[in-house]
This record gives C-alpha cells, sequence and structure tokens, in this order.
C-alpha cells in the first residue's frame, strides 16, 4: 500500500513540475534608440530644437541645441564618457542657455553624465539636469531637468 502511495504521489509530482512555464529561448531583444535628438525643460516647459550637433577640438567638447529664438551650449573640457560636475559659473565645463528675449543664463550647478562617446562612430549620447541663472538678475533662475542627447552628430570643429 505504501508503495502504491508513493507512486502515486510520484506521479502527481511530475505532472505538476512538468506543467510549470517554459522558459523563454527567444527573449525580445533590446532595441537601440538611434534617432538624433536633444531635449529637456526648463522650469517644467520642453525645450525644442531646431538643430543640434557635436563637436570636439583640443581635448574639448561642445555641444550645440537651438531654435529660431533659443540656443543652449554645454562645454565639456574631454572628449571622452564620464559624468562631469558643474559648482559654479566660468568653469571649464559649463552650460548656457539664451531665451527668445536675449537674457543671458549660465549653469550655477549641473551634471552632465555623457555615456557613448564615439569619434569613429561620429556620436555622442548622455543627459544632464542643473540650475541656471541670470547673468543681469541673480534672482531669475532656470532649473534643467530630463536633459537627454541621444546619437547627436560628433564631429571636429
Amino acid at each position: 500500500m505504501k508503495t502504491k502511495h508513493f507512486i502515486y504521489l510520484l506521479f502527481i509530482s511530475l505532472i505538476v513540475v512538468s506543467c510549470g512555464k517554459d522558459k523563454d529561448d527567444n527573449p525580445t531583444p533590446t532595441v537601440e534608440d538611434t534617432t538624433e535628438y536633444f531635449r529637456c525643460k526648463l522650469n517644467g516647459i520642453p525645450f525644442t530644437d531646431d538643430a543640434r550637433f557635436a563637436a570636439y577640438f583640443s581635448g574639448n567638447t561642445r555641444i550645440v541645441s537651438q531654435n529660431n529664438e533659443e540656443i543652449m551650449v554645454i562645454n565639456i573640457d574631454k572628449d571622452t564618457t564620464g559624468t562631469f560636475i558643474i559648482t559654479g559659473m566660468g568653469q571649464e565645463n559649463d552650460m548656457y542657455y539664451s531665451d527668445s528675449l536675449n537674457n543671458q543664463y549660465e549653469a550655477i550647478s549641473a551634471t552632465i553624465i555623457v555615456t557613448e562617446y564615439s569619434k569613429s562612430k561620429k556620436v555622442m549620447s548622455g543627459t544632464f539636469t542643473g540650475v541656471l541663472q541670470n547673468l543681469a538678475n541673480a534672482n531669475d533662475k532656470i532649473t534643467i531637468t530630463e536633459g537627454k542627447f541621444n546619437k547627436l552628430n560628433l564631429g571636429p570643429f
């Protein structure tokens, strides 16, 4: 009787184990975003550009994004991937913005993270956030959030 009971439990266990979810041998591949763009929010309002590029020169890199009324420039003192911190105005790593009224802003704090930098592929990608201050009015500040540049055309300056 014990043998019959054991065989019955073994049979039920095999059925339960074999009914488990199959392993996915063909997982969905990750699709790389190859779209070129530069975007961010300035005090919560999306900044949209008409043109953008990244250029390297003498070990430095400059990113420029602009539309008919505004321009944003990011300067990095390296030509590689990494995290670049801005802690005040007038540094080698810097960020500038000029609005439609020609107000000039410079970063007082910012973080730029370059995740891809390839001179051979001619692309640059990364993220950024920061706070910019109006050069004529220290009380006028802009907070940059959700900053991202992707597959920017990278070339010599």
